[in-house]
């Protein structure tokens, strides 16, 4: 599958996805972790904030950490807001120092 339409699957989907409560969620999530990290950043903009929390929080920690280098400076900040001191620690360790 082409990572625009599970993109576009995942989110005329989400509830499910972030439920995990069908086949259906589970493996549009699966499909979701393939996808390149700056693609689901950019997925991540179209997103509300409660949506974007939760699923940026389902994420393994080595996806985590790839997609939150690709999110602006915005949406760093606010992802900073809800991580743990340790969490955000660890996120900041791996962006460049420019």
């Amino acid at each position: 599958m082409e990572s625009n339409s599970i993109l576009q699957e995942v989110q005329e989907n989400i509830a499910t996805v972030l439920a995990q409560d069908s086949t259906l969620g589970i493996s549009l999530w699966e499909e979701f972790l393939k996808i390149h990290p700056a693609d689901i950043a950019q997925f991540f903009i179209d997103c509300d904030r409660e949506q974007f929390r939760q699923m940026f929080v389902m994420l393994p920690k080595e996806i985590r950490l790839t997609v939150f280098q690709e999110l602006s400076d915005i949406m760093k900040v606010y992802t900073l807001s809800f991580m743990t001191e340790a969490a955000s620690v660890e996120a900041l360790n791996v962006l460049t120092a420019d």
